[in-house]
């Protein structure tokens, strides 16, 4: 009776190995086009799930914060952002879901927000290099708004890859944006790993859809004006203002350009 138990708890430890076979780690350095920093962010992956990490307080979190004058005249604030947590962005391959975190900042608390899957059409072309150990192949994408060129490696036969860039059937190890704003470059890869790693849903109070969190990004400096003004005497109140941007001007060196929405409506008025 002991042996049969023994061999059953060997059967469920070894399943549960093989469940987390294909898991492994991913280092990066990533530059972000919002604010020029350089992130050291980590992606934990296994057979149908994936975590991008980074922004984390005490680890890759911007911690220096000022005022500087913008060459149009108007003034540039810069905040320390991030958490423990992180900015995190969540895919779950087999359901199709993509989950985001936002970490703490200046205007608000952190939060969640369910994004939508968005296949992106990858181009693959004929041109390969090496990356480390690993000979890669180049593909080419766009993602709202954005044209990305990819570097992925057969060695790793996951649809995995940074941040949201995703969809190819094996690893993305390097990856810029057609500008040269977003670029992802490869540190460290350990594949497979120990099949001890859980990979979590992001976690946060507060839940935002993506219609309301992309709002936010967009009128940061207008909702962060409102709140250091509500803190000023009100003779200094009226000094501090904002430049009015078009969506296009204020997305200019953000990661995603332009959303689903927004370019379905430009269809249908095209139409």
């Amino acid at each position: 009776m002991i042996k049969i138990k023994t061999y059953q708890t060997i059967i469920i430890i070894l399943l549960s190995c093989y469940s987390y076979a294909q898991q492994g780690q991913i280092e990066y350095i990533f530059t972000e086009p919002e604010n020029k920093y350089t992130y050291k962010p980590t992606l934990k992956f296994n057979d149908s799930l994936a975590v991008f990490i980074y922004n984390r307080t005490g680890y890759d979190s911007p911690t220096t914060e000022g005022m500087s004058k913008r060459d149009d005249g108007g003034l540039h604030l810069k905040f320390a952002s991030g958490d423990n947590d992180g900015n995190q962005v969540f895919t779950d391959f087999k359901n199709k879901r993509i989950i985001f975190r936002r970490p703490k900042s200046k205007i608000t608390e952190p939060y969640i927000v369910e994004d939508s899957w968005i296949e992106i059409k990858w181009e693959i072309k004929k041109q390969t290099k090496q990356i480390g150990k690993y000979t890669v192949n180049k593909a080419v994408g766009e993602f709202r708004g954005r044209e990305y060129t990819v570097w992925f490696t057969y060695d790793i036969p996951l649809p995995i890859g940074p941040w949201k860039l995703k969809g190819l059937p094996v690893a993305i190890l390097e990856a810029t944006d057609k500008e040269g704003l977003f670029q992802v470059k490869l540190v460290s890869v350990k594949y497979p790993s120990d099949c001890t790693e859980e990979i979590l849903v992001p976690k946060a109070d507060k839940e935002l859809t993506l219609k309301e969190h992309v709002y936010a990004i967009d009128n940061f400096d207008a909702i962060l004006l409102k709140k250091i003004q509500s803190r000023l005497p009100k003779e200094m109140k009226g000094k501090l203002t904002l430049n009015k941007k078009s969506n296009e001007q204020k997305r200019k060196q953000k990661k995603e350009k332009t959303y689903e929405w927004e370019t379905e409506a430009i269809d249908e008025n095209k139409d």
